[in-house]
Order: C-alpha cells, then sequence, then structure tokens
C-alpha cells in the first residue's frame, strides 16, 4: 500500500461522488431521526455552492489516494464572513484505523487555517460518538445541539419509521428493557446494569450484572448476554447483532463485543472510571478483525441515575465500599 495525501482543485469535486454518496447513506442509517432527510440529499447539490463566487472565499479538497483509487476526502471552505466549515470527511471502511483520516482532516484543517478564519465549524449528526472522539482529537469541541422540527404529517413519519426503524423511539424502548434488567440486578444487591441483544429488531437475549452473587469478575451484563445469545442463534458470530446495554462498557465486554461480532453498541450513561468506548479508553477505534459501531446517551439520564441512587445506598450501609 502506498497512500499519497493531497491538495486538489475543487474543480475535481466529481472525483469523490462515490465517497460522498457512501457517507451520505451512512448519515441516513446513523441519523436517530433525520434518515429520510440524508437519503434525498444530492451530490450536485451539496456543492454547488463551492462554485458561487459571492459565497465562498476559499473552498479546499484534500485526498488520499491508494495509488490510483481515491480512499478517502476532506473538503471544506471559508466564507466571505470569514468563517470557516469542514463540510464532509470520509475514509473507506477497510483503510480506517490506519492514521489515514487523521492526516486528511490535519492537511485540510492547515489549509484552512493558513488563511486566518475567525473561527472554523465541524457539523456531527446525533448520536454519531465515534466523530466526536475523533474531532476532539484535534480540538475540536461541542458548543451545543442544532435541533430541527421532524413533520407533523402522520404519513411522513410512517414512511420515517419503515425505513428508519433505528430512530430514537426503538432505540429507547430497547434500553428501557435492558433497565428493567438492571433492576433485576438491583434487586439482588448487584450493580444495576442490563443488558439486551437485537436481532432482526427483536431481543433475542438478556443479561444482568452478577458478579457479586457468583463471585465471577466475568459476570458483567454484557457478558451473560452475549453467552445468551450465541446459544439462541447456535453461533458464536452475533455479526447482525446490536447490543444495547445501560452502562458504556469496560475493557473486558469491549473485547467480548469485538469477538463476538457484534454490529452496533448502544449504551446509555459513560462510565467516566472504566469506560472503554469513549472515556477511558476507545476500544472500538482501534484497528481489530472486525470494527464495532457504537452510540451513547441513549436514556442516559435515567441510565446514570439508577446506578447513583445504588451506590449512594450502599456508601450508607457499607462507608468502606468502593465501586
Amino acid at each position: 500500500m502506498s497512500v499519497q495525501i493531497s491538495m486538489q482543485p475543487i474543480e475535481n469535486l466529481d472525483e469523490i461522488k462515490s465517497l460522498w454518496e457512501a457517507i451520505r447513506d451512512d448519515h441516513a442509517t446513523r441519523s436517530t431521526y433525520f434518515g429520510n432527510d440524508f437519503r434525498g440529499r444530492r451530490f450536485e447539490n451539496r456543492f454547488e455552492f463551492y462554485k458561487d463566487a459571492d459565497r465562498v472565499k476559499y473552498a479546499g479538497l484534500c485526498v488520499a489516494r491508494d495509488d490510483s483509487r481515491i480512499i478517502g476526502y476532506c473538503a471544506g471552505h471559508i466564507d466571505y464572513q470569514g468563517i470557516g466549515e469542514i463540510d464532509s470527511f470520509y475514509v473507506v471502511p477497510e483503510y480506517r484505523s490506519q492514521g489515514i483520516g487523521h492526516l486528511i482532516f490535519e492537511r485540510l484543517h492547515t489549509e484552512l487555517s493558513a488563511r486566518h478564519p475567525t473561527k472554523i465549524h465541524i457539523a456531527v449528526i446525533h448520536g454519531n460518538e465515534r466523530a466526536l472522539q475523533f474531532y476532539k482529537r484535534h480540538g475540536f469541541l461541542p458548543i451545543g445541539y442544532k435541533l430541527q422540527n421532524i413533520p407533523n404529517d402522520e404519513s411522513d413519519l410512517l414512511t420515517y419509521t419503515e425505513l428508519a426503524p433505528a430512530d430514537m423511539v426503538f432505540h429507547e424502548q430497547k434500553m428501557r428493557k435492558a433497565l428493567y434488567w438492571a433492576a433485576k440486578a438491583e434487586s439482588l444487591q448487584e450493580a444495576p446494569i442490563g443488558c439486551v441483544i437485537v436481532h432482526d429488531g427483536r431481543i433475542i437475549a438478556h443479561g444482568y450484572n452478577l458478579r457479586e452473587s457468583r463471585q465471577d469478575v466475568t459476570e458483567h451484563a454484557e457478558i451473560s448476554a452475549i453467552r445468551s445469545a450465541c446459544r439462541k442463534l447456535k453461533s458464536w458470530r452475533l455479526e447482525n447483532c446490536d447490543l444495547y446495554v445501560t452502562l458504556e462498557p469496560c475493557t473486558m465486554c469491549a473485547g467480548a463485543i469485538i469477538q463476538s461480532r457484534i454490529r452496533h453498541v448502544y449504551f446509555g450513561a459513560p462510565d467516566p472510571k472504566a469506560g472503554a468506548v469513549v472515556s477511558k479508553q476507545q476500544v472500538f477505534d482501534a484497528e481489530h478483525n472486525h470494527q464495532v459501531q457504537y452510540t451513547g446517551g441513549i436514556l442516559a439520564d435515567e441510565c446514570g441515575q439508577i446506578l447513583k441512587d445504588f451506590f449512594k445506598t450502599l456508601r450508607k450501609e457499607k462507608p468502606s465500599h468502593q465501586e
């Protein structure tokens, strides 16, 4: 592999059309509420404004090539108010976790910064924790949420539900099932962490923390649910399964999730002490033989509160207890 990173004339945008369409489709799948909106976007419309000299002061395109094949790109612009924006960024999946994305991003960022914009913006779709963590490592921090209303027409909402079943309502329903099993753990004086595994839209397995009851360090909710799902499907490969867990997975569970080929992990509350997805480590971002997608913050307040209440009560009963 011989990867070359270079700036290209903005007139060469057509070369990245297939990659842009790939990220559009990815956003349509990831988007909690606006999958249809992403699906309706067209490449020609997206970058038409780059040609408008009255609106765009500078437009930049950085591409990565493996020989003649374009494997990644980053595009951005600066307007006449001096505000920059990185508009689109994508690396072909098989080339990720090799530092290529960082090189493309930094090259374009440097080109924009050299023209002294007052600030540079990046838009990230809701729930894309992987992108947020990437941009944070490059010095970009979230300043708030941009919200948009969903049409009230019932037929539009029905179409949306049919085309994008992984909407927030769907995710919250599954996370509430995980919270049910977290409450089961709490009833056994275990740390209230629950998990469910979903296959083809249906829950096929569940698990909850039993570490104290069984005096077994591996008895985490995720491990229990994975074991159950493997028995249910009669396979250790859970490639078409998604895992919902009330607390950000630890290193052990993240490893088991990768090994079992789980497709997507949805977690509730972050774990600042031991979280291995975004908090203490970023295990899923490293290069592995299987890449796990992840989304955090599903019913985060509820998932976090049940843990806070449990440990608050436990500290009163056992002052020396360590979480």
